[in-house]
This record gives structure tokens, sequence and C-alpha cells, in this order.
């Protein structure tokens, strides 16, 4: 643009500048700043004899200088940004600059325009707060670009009501549905203003699909967003709320722009308004605090006050609720509360409540404003979930006790089978008989373990299967597991082979119980599914740091393998390969599910890998913490159970009022070398500890006329008895169980039927064998 040189006197520059509001000034090539509008001064704190010496820099080096020198030598375009100016005082504030270069006798200036924008940005970083509600409010909200008028976006509401789709919408233009009241007002012209007045309120027509019309009052706002100008507009059905509107404008005329602002998110969360001024001690609010407070506004002939409030409050959250709005007015805390309020017929009902403070220079309270919420129907919710919860935990307790009596009730015919099938088969026996009763005794044995992996699936899914973290020897763990599977791999043909590698550490502190479980599966499992071939256990040392030990154990067997398919299933929970009619190889299907969560529990994994038809290796990596020097294992005890190896003379009492369990723990006591007592209940066993030396009590649990542990806790208060060692002998396993022996003063526990190397493990604590 050329700049007509008779125009441009003093008197045309004076007019021109003393009458904008914004920034006005000139520029030349060198960025010194040749005119400007007194409001340009005002803006950035200077005076007109410091103006003479500035340069664009001292006002504005937030951009880049090669953008700035980019403005001033562009041909002749109007070029608009944002930036920051700094004032003289060194404060900052936002500012958009509009720019064109001019011409003047053949030079080249640059004309530019500055405005003040702080308010208008903040204003959008406000109205962003909002915008989450704007899909879930009843009000109408649209979003269209200012530059254009296109929809960006219409709310559910607008959809319904208007009976368009933002698709239609977009196709036929928001002309198309909105009539203007002054026919010769352009909706783009009103976009445009919009744009720099950044707020307004208009009143307009809408015209619905099916062509019916209305009056709406729409508040708009302009906000930026990547760059973008936007209008959010919020629209009001006049005709259904004018009377509403007027009645708060005229009463609060003081807070309008507070409710304009809290307006959506109100009706968006079906929320009452109040606002308390402190000072006359008066309350305003809105209809819809009437309905919550069931005190009709029409019946209200003098004015609310903080008395009518606190009377619907409850009596007993009365003195609760006020020490929290006296906190709030001394700015200790935020007023964030829920209450309840008594209404008609002496309903209650619960209030979700939440205020700001609005107040003065000197920090003084003028007035808080806050909103209502009924939240009844929510702690009704609430409650009904806690007693859900509640009858779960019971419904868990009941399942727990079930299996725990189950547990006993199966375990002692068990006991019995097991313990006099031990007992015959070390007797003399021809072929046939030992043949019979081993396989009876692997029957029985099967069976427990069934009931072994159900109860332990029932600890795994409440979360209250634990380990033990004691001391204990791996080399032990290995010799049980040879022991305990070396007839059935004999008797199958199957080379069962251990490999431990040679820097292995063997003195371990971890749950040995749980290390053997998981291995006796595998290993179980490799033999079960194997015909011919071999079954190999390899223990190797992964690291060690200051505190702990990884060792990682692979079975690997020469089976029938599994399929991809099979093995994506394998350690879930009652997942058995074999699942047909005719299935060969039987279980629960949740050894390997109870293998997975112990190996977890020894913060490891366990892996399978398999080829059908060639075998399988599963593998699993534990932890186990480092005993100290003197944690260290006690030498075994001689594994010769001759009597010679014993200690003869140890006298034990047996407390059991089962008359086979009797039979079956006795003959085992005395086999190794013991003298055995007989009490047939808990009473018996105290009579007998009064009168009697014992050196250990193995105690039964459940027995009738006085229960173990009723007997252990009286049998501690005999003078002398305070350390005999009482061990618990039950077939009740649950981790219960064992710590409420140890809590009755027990000091081991022990399942039935009596397992000889454990007891003379765990009797090897006190007496030397």
């Amino acid at each position: 643009m050329t700049v007509n040189k008779n125009l441009f006197n003093e008197d045309w520059l004076k007019i021109v500048l003393e009458s904008s509001t914004d920034g006005i000034h000139i520029l030349d090539t060198h960025g010194n700043l040749i005119l400007y509008s007194d409001s340009f001064l005002e803006m950035l704190g200077y005076t007109p004899d410091e103006a003479l010496h500035l340069k664009v820099f001292d006002w504005d080096n937030f951009l880049p200088e090669e953008t700035i020198h980019k403005n001033l030598m562009l041909p002749d375009a109007i070029t608009t940004f944002e930036t920051r100016h700094r004032r003289k005082d060194g404060s900052t504030f936002d500012a958009e600059i509009t720019a064109k270069p001019i011409f003047l006798d053949g030079e080249r200036y640059l004309y530019a325009s500055s405005r003040d924008i702080t308010k208008r940005k903040q204003e959008g970083k406000e109205l962003f707060l909002f915008h989450h509600l704007m899909d879930e409010s009843n009000q109408m909200i649209f979003i269209l670009r200012i530059e254009d008028g296109f929809i960006h976006y219409i709310n559910n509401t607008a959809a319904s009501i208007l009976g368009y789709s933002l698709d239609e919408l977009r196709a036929i233009g928001i002309e198309k549905i909105r009539r203007p009241i002054h026919e010769d007002e352009p909706f783009l012209t009103h976009l445009q203003a919009l744009k720099h007045k950044g707020t307004m309120t208009n009143h307009a027509i809408l015209i619905r699909k099916d062509g019916t019309e209305f009056p709406i009052e729409s508040h708009t706002r302009a906000i930026e967003y990547d760059g973008i100008i936007y209008n959010i507009a919020v629209v009001q059905d006049i005709s259904e709320r004018y009377r509403l509107e007027r009645a708060l404008v005229e009463q609060n005329q003081k807070f309008s722009e507070i409710l304009d602002r809290l307006r959506l998110a109100t009706d968006a969360a079906d929320i009452g308004i109040w606002i308390w001024e402190l000072k006359e001690n008066t309350l305003h609010w809105d209809e819809k605090m009437h309905h919550l407070y069931e005190i009709p506004k029409e019946d209200q002939t003098d004015t609310l006050s903080y008395t009518h409030w606190l009377h619907r409050v409850h009596p007993d959250d009365i003195h609760r609720v006020e020490n929290e709005l006296q906190n709030a007015l001394q700015d200790i805390n935020p007023f964030d509360t829920s209450f309840r309020i008594t209404v008609a017929n002496e309903r209650v009902k619960y209030i979700q409540a939440t205020s700001i403070v609005k107040r003065d220079s000197h920090a003084q309270p003028l007035y808080m404003i806050g909103i209502n919420r009924d939240i009844t129907g929510e702690k009704i919710l609430h409650h009904a979930t806690l007693e859900a919860k509640e009858a779960a935990e019971k419904a868990n307790e009941a399942k727990s006790a079930f299996l725990a009596n189950m547990s006993h009730e199966i375990r002692t015919p068990l006991n019995a089978i097991i313990g006099l099938s031990n007992l015959v088969l070390e007797s003399n026996l021809d072929p046939l008989q030992r043949d019979y009763l081993t396989k009876a005794q692997t029957s029985a044995k099967a069976l427990m373990g069934v009931i072994n992996d159900i109860l332990d699936y029932s600890k795994i899914e409440v979360n209250k299967l634990h380990l033990e973290n004691i001391r204990f020897d791996l080399n032990t763990i290995l010799s049980n597991l040879r022991a305990l599977f070396a007839y059935k791999a004999e008797a199958k043909n199957i080379d069962l082979t251990f490999n431990v590698s040679n820097n292995v550490p063997t003195h371990l502190i971890g749950d040995p119980l749980r290390l053997q479980q998981v291995l006796s599966n595998l290993i179980g499992n490799g033999l079960k599914f194997t015909a011919s071939g071999e079954v190999t256990l390899s223990v190797t040392l992964l690291g060690t740091d200051t505190k702990r030990h990884q060792l990682r154990f692979d079975i690997r067997d020469t089976g029938i393998g599994m399929t991809p398919q099979q093995q994506n299933n394998l350690f879930e929970p009652f997942y058995q390969a074999d699942t047909s009619i005719t299935r060969k190889y039987g279980g629960t299907g949740l050894g390997l599910m109870i293998a997975k969560d112990l190996v977890y529990l020894m913060d490891g994994i366990i892996v399978a890998d398999s080829t059908q038809g060639k075998g399988s290796t599963f593998s699993f990596n534990a932890y186990f913490d480092i005993p100290s020097a003197d944690e260290y294992p006690l030498p075994e005890a001689p594994m010769s159970e001759t009597a010679s190896g014993l200690i003869p003379n140890l006298h034990i009492l047996l407390v059991e009022d089962n008359d086979l369990n009797q039979l079956v723990a006795s003959e085992r006591l005395k086999q190794m070398g013991f003298t055995v007592s007989i009490a047939g209940d808990g009473l018996q066993a105290v009579e007998q500890a009064k009168n009697n030396h014992f050196d250990a009590i193995l105690m039964d649990l459940q027995m009738p006329v006085m229960d173990g542990f009723e007997a252990s806790r009286q049998i501690r208060q005999i003078p002398g008895k305070e350390t005999v060692p009482i061990i618990a002998l039950s077939a009740a396993v649950m981790q219960q169980d064992r710590e409420l022996a140890l809590n009755a003063g027990m000091n081991e526990h022990i399942a039935k039927p009596i397992d000889k190397m454990m007891l003379r493990q765990i009797l090897a604590q006190w007496f030397e064998l």
C-alpha cells in the first residue's frame, strides 16, 4: 500500500492515532519506532520522550528476529499473529498483532496494531475446563469455525431438538437453520464480530428439520485452538427458560457473569447453584436448589437466609458441616463435603456440596458461591455394594469352612487307609498281596492328591496361599523325590535322572514343601505321559546377589508331547490336554495352574516347550534367600530307622480320638522306637500331662469333649509343661489351621498320616535323633 503524501499530515495522523483503542505503531525497516498512538505507549508504560529511542526488540523479543524482519519485508500483505509484549517494568502480556507494509515517498514502513488479548486467552482456557461436560449437557451446544461458519460440532441435545445429524447440518450450513431477529444481520458478520469481542450473547430463531421454529438465547465465546478460532455457543430455548433467566438476572445482577460460566456445568450434572452473601447473611438459590430442598420458590415469601438452610441439615451433621464452612471462610480447607438433609415426611437426602469463597482486596470473604447435588441414589448404591461385598465375604468364609470340614472328614478315613496299608506293606506278604495293596495305597494317595489340589486352588482363589521362609537343604528334597518316583519309573522301565550343576547351592531359605510340590507335579506328569525313554530333572544356578540365589529347574521327558493349542491353555485351571471320553491319564487339571502360582510366589515364571510325539520340557526359575553362617541346615539325621539310630526311651503322648488313627499312629511311633501313651480327647491329654512326664505330645485338633487348641492352651498353664514340644497332628491342612495351632501354643504342625522323615526332622529341633 502506498500512502498519499497530501493526506499524510499531522492533523490526519492525530485523528487516526487518537481515535484508536488499539496500540498503533509504525516501524521503519530497521525496527525503529517512527509513529505511535497514545494507547500504544500506555500499553507499554513508556513516556513520549522514551518512545523516541525505542526499537521493536525493546517490547517484543518473544518472536525470532527473522520472523520480525520477514513481516517488515513482506511486499503487500496483511498478517495477524500472536506474541507477547514486554512493558517498561518488565512484566509481559499476550498480544495480537495485525501488520501491513506501507510506502511513503518510496520508503518502506510497517504499520502495526497491537491488542492486549490476555483476558481473551484466559477466558478461552476457562471454557475448555467445561468442554468435557458438553456431550452430556441437556443444553444445545454448537462449535463453529469463525472464519467461514463451518459447523465443527453439535452435542446430542442439539441434534435431538433440531432433528438433524451433524453431517446433515454441515451439508446445509448454519444459516439454513438460524434466522436472525433482525433481517439485516448476516450470521458471518456476527461471527467476525465475535472474533474481536471474545464473548457475546444474542437472540435468534432456530428452525427444526420439520420446519417449526423456536426462539433461543445464545451465549457464545471465541477460543483459539491449533491456530483456528472457534465459536462455542451454548443455546437455550427462551420459550421455556426465559422467565427463570430474567428472575435470576434481576435478583442477582452482580453475579450474572459467574452464573453464566457455571450454567454449562449445572445443566450437565443436574445440580443447583447457591450464593451466600456474608454481609447481609442472605442466600440466593436457583430453581434446582429449591427442588433439592423441597422448598417451593413461589411459597418463599421472605428472603432466604443461612438459617433456612441450616434448618434442613440433619442434626447429626450440623456441627461438622458448620466447622467445614468456617474452615473454608478462614482459607484453611476448601468446602467440598457431603451431608444429609431432612425434607418432607422426615425423609433424608444425601447432598454433595462444593463452593468457592470470593474475597476483597484485603482477603476478607465477601460471599460464597457453590453447588449442591443430590447423591442419595449413589449412597444407596454404595450401601448395597457394601452389603453385597459383606455377603460375598461371608460366602467365602462359609466356603472355606466347608472345605476345611470336608478336608478333615475325607482325610480322616484316607489317612487310616494309607497308614494301615503302610503298616501291612512292611509285613511279610506274598507278591500278589503286595501288588494289590500297593495299588490300593497308590489310589488312596491319588485321591489325597486330588483333595490337596482342590484345597490349594481354593486358597489361590482368595489369595490365601502363602509361602513359608525357612531353612532347608535342596539335597533332602531331591532325595525325597527320588524315593517318591523311583518305584513308578522302575515299573514303567523309564530312566529317572537328576542332574545338579556343581555350583548349585544346596543350603537355602524358602518353602521346601511348596518347591517339592511343584517338582513333584512336573516329574509326576513327565512319568505319567511318558511310555518309554527318560525323565530328567536338571538344576542350574542362574545368578546370585547379596541376598538371594536364582535357580533354574528343567524337567524334560520323552513322552507324548503337546500341540501348540494345548500349550496355550496349559496353565489354566481345570484344563487337561486329554479331554476325550476315553481319557487315559486322569487328573484334576489343577496341578499346573497351582504350580504356576507357586512359582509366581517364588518370584519366578514357568514355561513349557513341547513337540507332539517327541516330549515336553517344563522350565521354571525361582529365588531363594541365602542363609547366614549360623542359619545353615543342621546335619541330616541318619537315614537308618533301626532302633540303634533312635532314642528308645523317648516318651510320646499321642492325643487322638479316632480308633483307627490311634492304631496307625501308635504303630508308626513304636516302629520308630518311641514309647507311646494314648489320650482319647483333649481333656484326657490335660489330665495325663499333669500326672506324667512326656518328651513330646502329638495333638489332634478336632476332638470331642475338648479340642486340641484348648488342650494345648491348658497344658501350657501346667507348671513344668511350658516348653514341652506339642506338635499338631491333624487331617486339617488349611493355612488357618496351622496358624490357629501355633497361636494356641503348639510348636509345629504336620498332616496325617505320620510321615516318619518329617516327624524325625521336626523332633530333631529338640532331640538329637
